[in-house]
Formats: structure tokens, sequence, C-alpha cells
């Protein structure tokens, strides 16, 4: 999903149910949900790594690294 279609959810969601708090799930099927602690943040990772859609821990990065493999993304929890 991209930033721009995540924000435009997220406007629509607080149009129609107001200012609430935020929660996510712990995993896939929804067996625990937490609230969200922490604000949105640049990372960095590699793009292959995303276009697999497996992201390792291992390789994300908080500053830019100077490689064209990596992109710029937006954690959100």
């Amino acid at each position: 999903m991209r930033l721009k279609s995540y924000i435009e959810d997220l406007k629509r969601l607080e149009k129609k149910i107001g200012n609430v708090e935020l929660i996510y799930a712990t995993d896939d099927e929804g067996n625990e949900f937490n609230t969200v602690s922490y604000s949105p943040g640049i990372k960095y990772v590699p793009k292959d790594d995303l276009d697999s859609g497996s992201i390792d821990g291992m390789n994300v990065y908080d500053e830019s690294i100077n490689d064209e493999n990596n992109v710029a993304v937006v954690c959100i929890n």
C-alpha cells in the first residue's frame, strides 16, 4: 500500500468516527491487539526485500544507505 492511499483511508475513517484511539493486530489472524504507541517514521530497506514482501529486520535502517538497492519506506508502528 502506498502512503497517499493510507492517508486517504485514515481521513475517511476520521470523518466517519472522529479522533479515536488507534490499535493494531499483532498477527494476521487478529489474535491480539495493542494500541499504537509510536509515530510513523522513515526507514530504508533493500528494494528486493520490499518487492518480495518479506523485510528482514536486520536490513532496516534509520538513515539512508548510499546504495541504489535501498529504498525509503514509512514504518507505521
